[in-house]
């Protein structure tokens, strides 16, 4: 296989996972009638549920996302109730 022939193959295959991707998250939005919440905000409620109490920076660490979108994220949990904040002991004031 040439290199332009894996480059292709490579795009094509990118192209499926991101369409499949979009699929699986509109299903899941579907299947749990998260109302506001998206598959998003249900992956922050399952890592909590999982993973224990975790400061925002942690919980971005663990996924290609940054500090700032998972913020947003929590707000909206925080503004739902269903989270809630505690102080950080490691937080230097």
């Amino acid at each position: 296989m040439t290199k332009k022939n894996k480059a292709k193959a490579f795009e094509d295959l990118a192209t499926q996972v991101r369409r499949n991707f979009h699929r699986l998250k509109a299903l899941g939005e579907e299947v749990h009638d998260l109302g506001k919440l998206s598959t998003s905000h249900r992956a922050v409620l399952e890592s909590l549920y999982k993973g224990g109490p975790q400061t925002v920076p942690e919980m971005a660490r663990a996924r290609p996302v940054s500090r700032q979108h998972i913020q947003k994220l929590v707000n909206v949990l925080l503004d739902e109730e269903l989270v809630q904040t505690v102080p950080n002991p490691a937080h230097k004031s």
